[in-house]
């Protein structure tokens, strides 16, 4: 055996010789990864934007023939449109079992059905779910990774949920779980990957998202050290050519499978030396023939719904906007005309409910059950409770205080005005509050309406988890239908029922940075001025006024500058519109 062993170490070092020698190139392999995430159940292409996983899978199949591919989603596939939602996200495991999936991470929609409806799934599907951070009664719940052994490389796939989980489904989804800490559970997981399984690559599958909140991927990136790759989710970002943090590429693919991710990893001798990254959009598919099976699997669960959701129950004469980036950062026509219904149906003084639960938009002409289904797709009840003033005021400012960023807490309100004092301490951010017309009494109690979520504490509303329910109704979605119905046709009107009155974010930033910030309130103008004659020289500001295109500015540095815009017109009102000035504020950072 010893000499054996001796004859097979002085092969190795001649091969190894040869191969080292100058006049040999290095080996080289290519590794692919094709990624998704939050895909929402949107399965089907629908001939515009959205790819459909019928032409994915066909494009994986193709692609595998040629290349080295792994193909994973990092969350939120299970919930979202009716297609899933109906039936508990269970109709679309047949169709993610006949996609070809390697891994998956589960997001925290994966849990809006329940722990153990999420578990029925996992039992099913036919490529596994890797978490490395849930627990149940102190027990892992989902292996933390898998290794996949590619053309004699080794690519070890961990993955990570978003703690945010335990305040973004309902507590009764998820009662004995724990969404355990991230950095210390993806170290734990690179290590194991390094030193037990000896992998040459290491693949993070993040559902953490990007910009928003406390648990973020780039946050892992840069505290563990050997993550060649994150493919991550849950903030819906777009990275067309990928984000380096530290030594990190990370990759994410938007949503609604309206792109695909792509990432190429290049080795040489086993060592990662490149990785690239981009996205795939409608067209890239084009060529690809939709799998047969997957068409037919949609077309059957499709057909048993279509009586359902085709139903038509009322109708709108305006666009009812539940668009993501605008029920996030400020009130839309829907989110008031929810709670509108929210009021009608219980009597409470106060309707409360948050933006991050409106799902979609309704287009003008027939309202069906399928509209309803989407915008509000979690099957939330809606319950009275009697909270004090001062609490209500806390959840105002909480839910506002991530403004103008989108945050999924956003407050839409009914029977109720106030005033945001953006950029400021929660103290101080909400101020001129009125319930019905009179000013809000801090000591006194009122009956708010709200949904079940919010009611336990979720989207950290703690704030309303101690008050006892008074009453519980049917659905939200529910509330609203019944709402539509009676009315037959709803105009889709829009009062302000929060008022802005000054550019705190902005002016934080400005006069952290050598700029004076002046807002005049009788023509909405906003002026911004250097105070220091180095500030910002040789930068370019970057301007956008309203719709309009962003224009290049020279900021100067002997001339103090004076830039002016008139906000976005909403609803017939001229508002200030402090989301539109976010190209100012990234502008201020890149001038510092």
């Amino acid at each position: 055996m010893k000499k054996r062993i001796s004859r097979l170490l002085t092969v190795a070092m001649v091969v190894s010789s040869i191969f080292t020698y100058p006049g040999f190139a290095q080996e080289k392999e290519t590794i692919t990864i094709i990624h998704t995430n939050d895909t929402h159940a949107n399965v089907s292409d629908n001939g515009k934007d959205i790819i459909g996983f019928a032409r994915l899978a066909s494009y994986v199949e193709n692609l595998r023939k040629s290349q080295d591919v792994l193909f994973v989603d990092a969350g939120d596939m299970f919930q979202g449109l009716p297609f899933a939602n109906l039936e508990k996200g269970h109709s679309v495991v047949p169709v993610a079992n006949l996609a070809g999936y390697d891994a998956m991470v589960p997001g925290n929609h994966e849990f809006d059905f329940g722990a153990d409806n999420l578990m029925e799934i996992h039992k099913k599907i036919n490529f596994p779910m890797l978490s490395a951070n849930i627990y149940k009664d102190g027990k892992q719940v989902f292996p933390s990774y898998i290794v996949k052994e590619i053309d004699g490389v080794k690519v070890g796939i961990f993955g990570i949920t978003t703690p945010e989980t335990e305040f973004k489904t309902h507590p009764d989804n998820i009662v004995g779980y724990e969404f355990k800490d991230m950095i210390a559970n993806a170290e734990k997981s690179v290590k194991d990957l390094k030193e037990k399984e000896d992998v040459d690559v290491v693949v993070m599958l993040a559902h953490l998202g990007l910009y928003e909140g406390d648990y973020t991927s780039d946050k892992v990136a840069e505290a563990v050290d050997g993550i060649d790759v994150i493919i991550d989710g849950h903030s819906h970002t777009s990275l067309p050519e990928g984000l380096m943090a530290g030594d990190t590429l990370i990759a994410s693919a938007n949503t609604a499978l309206k792109n695909v991710g792509k990432v190429e990893i290049t080795l040489e001798n086993g060592e990662v030396t490149d990785k690239k990254a981009s996205l795939l959009g409608y067209s890239d598919f084009a060529a690809s023939e939709p799998k047969a099976e997957i068409v037919a699997a949609i077309a059957d669960v499709s057909a048993a719904q279509d009586a359902v959701l085709s139903k038509v129950v009322g109708k709108t004469s305006a666009v009812l906007n539940g668009e993501r980036s605008s029920a996030r950062t400020g009130e839309t026509n829907l989110g008031q005309l929810a709670t509108n219904a929210m009021i009608d149906l219980t009597g409470a003084d106060v309707a409360i409910t948050n933006g991050g639960g409106i799902r979609a938009s309704i287009a003008a002409g027939d309202i069906t059950m399928k509209d309803l289904v989407t915008v509000f797709p979690f099957g939330n009840t809606v319950m009275v409770k009697e909270i004090k003033g001062s609490d209500l005021v806390a959840a105002l400012a909480h839910g506002t205080g991530d403004y103008p960023a989108e945050k999924g807490a956003f407050p839409h309100v009914a029977g109720m005005t106030f005033t945001l004092n953006a950029g400021t301490e929660p103290a101080k951010r909400i101020t001129d509050v009125k319930i019905n017309g009179q000013a809000i009494d801090m000591d006194m109690t009122y009956s708010v309406v709200t949904n079940d979520f919010m009611a336990a504490g979720g989207d950290g509303y703690t704030m309303f988890k101690p008050y006892p329910v008074v009453k519980e109704y049917n659905t939200l979605m529910d509330t609203l239908l019944s709402y539509i119905a009676e009315e037959g046709e709803v105009k889709g009107e829009f009062q302000t029922r929060m008022n802005v009155n000054n550019i705190g974010e902005l002016r934080y930033f400005a006069e952290s940075r050598g700029f004076k910030v002046v807002f005049d309130a009788g023509t909405k103008a906003v002026s911004l001025m250097k105070t220091d004659a180095e500030t910002g020289a040789g930068s370019k500001i970057q301007l956008k006024v309203n719709d309009g295109a962003y224009t290049a500015v020279d900021a100067d540095s002997n001339i103090a500058s004076e830039f002016k815009y008139v906000p976005s017109i909403k609803d017939g009102k001229t508002v200030l519109d402090i989301k539109e000035l976010n190209s100012v504020i990234e502008a201020l950072n890149k001038a510092a």
